[in-house]
């Protein structure tokens, strides 16, 4: 299964029949870990999450335990309105007729990713990304 991008893109995927070499297959433990935080107040609104992945993989009798990270942070201000998990809580509904009321959300989101390096080259498809 490759791994894709908020956009849907792929942005990595393991060896598998068609693709150069033998394909990769999960042969033993793989470990999830997701925590995630959230705090709201008012108008501000603050998450966080991390998520670690590590899984035993084979390729032929090559082995080795690949472990891939991700995390982001996320702040908003909402102007007009309450933060939630869930998302803006305007104070009062939108009117169009009068243009008042509804809210707007300022965002910023910074996320990374880490993938093991001990994947490439032997257990990535070296055409994806």
């Amino acid at each position: 299964m490759p791994q894709r991008s908020t956009g849907q893109e792929v942005i990595f995927s393991f060896l598998k029949n068609g693709t150069p070499g033998p394909t990769t297959v999960a042969d033993g433990e793989h470990v999830r870990l997701s925590p995630q935080g959230y705090f709201y107040w008012g108008p501000v609104g603050l998450l966080a999450e991390y998520v670690l992945s590590s899984q035993e993989v084979r390729v032929g009798e090559q082995r080795a335990r690949l472990r891939h990270q991700a995390w982001q942070a996320y702040a908003s201000y909402v102007l007009g309105g309450d933060a939630s998990f869930t998302g803006p809580k305007p104070r009062r509904p939108f009117d169009p007729k009068t243009g008042k009321g509804g809210a707007l959300e300022l965002s910023v989101r910074y996320p990374g990713l880490d993938m093991d390096d001990d994947a490439f080259p032997l257990f990535a498809d070296p055409r994806a990304p």
